[in-house]
């Protein structure tokens, strides 16, 4: 003890968690199994060499969801193995904050892009624990392991039967040649979704006319990301029922919500595979076609959010 203050002896110095290396960092979080795969494909030493960089870090949690046959085949693919691990990296170093606000796109190590928007990266949700700053970068945690697009949009729809009718639409009106360059989120209708519709309105869609045929198909796209991940939680009463509205090329307000059980749903319209990544945007698919407030029938269907049937137009499709 001292006049001014107390002197104690430890066997260790004590650094700030800046001051840590990255190893140490993803230690620290569980993050043995991505030590393990940084290792089988040689990068290491370059993990230990980099400046001014963000890791992206899937947490242990979703590791170990992952299949180990999965992993496993990784593993025996080193070259595969380097370029997805490399896509986890940014060469800037970058605050949690930057990543919440509105979209931005950044290329990874591997030359490839992330979308940046609502607390995601490439559809990827940031967890809840804060950004980690260590020597020369930041580790951010991400719930899942990022694989690199291959593919853009048009590309991802030509690969898919299921989806022939609306990429033929989209080439029928030109709109295939407007969503090339930028970034989009598009909410594909499969063909079962064109064939569900009435016999007049799917005469208009199919061979009509090709102004209005257009409308339709710009409802269906907006020119920013928007991925299932970021949607709102809601609960199951009216007070705790949150969306997120997004204008699209219609010039129509498409509104996200993900209900309690954790279902997405655009406009109403239950999304049933979210998040395919492209080169240049996501894809979203949907079994219902989004129409135009003027093409929609009322629904019939009690609606316990609206009883008085106020809100007949609100995006329930037949």
């Amino acid at each position: 003890v001292a006049k001014n203050g107390v002197i104690h002896v430890i066997d260790s110095l004590i650094l700030p968690k800046s001051a840590k290396t990255v190893t140490e960092n993803i230690k620290e979080r569980n993050g043995q199994k991505f030590l393990d795969l940084m290792a089988k494909a040689n990068l290491m030493e370059k993990l230990s060499e980099l400046k001014d960089f963000t890791l992206l870090m899937p947490s242990a949690k979703a590791l170990k969801e992952m299949d180990e046959s999965v992993l496993l085949s990784l593993s025996e693919n080193p070259d595969q193995l380097e370029q997805i691990l490399l896509h986890h990296i940014l060469p800037k170093a970058n605050e949690k904050s930057t990543i919440t606000r509105r979209t931005s796109m950044q290329n990874s190590l591997a030359g490839k892009k992330h979308h940046i928007n609502h607390n995601t990266v490439s559809c990827a949700r940031l967890q809840s624990r804060s950004c980690g700053k260590v020597c020369s970068g930041s580790v951010v945690e991400v719930d899942r392991l990022l694989i690199p697009p291959g593919s853009s949009i048009l590309q991802i729809l030509e690969s898919s039967s299921e989806h022939s009718k609306f990429l033929e639409l989209l080439e029928k009106t030109k709109l295939s040649e407007e969503i090339v360059d930028g970034h989009f989120t598009v909410f594909a209708p499969t063909n079962q979704a064109f064939d569900q519709l009435e016999g007049n309105l799917k005469s208009r869609l199919l061979g009509g006319n090709l102004d209005e045929i257009r409308k339709v198909l710009q409802q269906h796209i907006i020119p920013d990301i928007v991925c299932c991940s970021s949607a709102p939680y809601s609960g199951m009463f009216p007070l705790t029922h949150f969306t997120r509205g997004h204008r699209s090329l219609s010039g129509h307000t498409i509104m996200m919500t993900r209900g309690y059980e954790g279902h997405v749903q655009a406009n109403g319209t239950p999304i049933d595979r979210c998040d395919t990544i492209a080169v240049n945007g996501l894809l979203h698919s949907v079994n219902k076609v989004m129409l135009p407030r003027y093409m929609q029938q009322p629904s019939r269907r009690p609606n316990l959010w609206d009883p008085f049937n106020i809100g007949s137009f609100s995006g329930k499709y037949f």
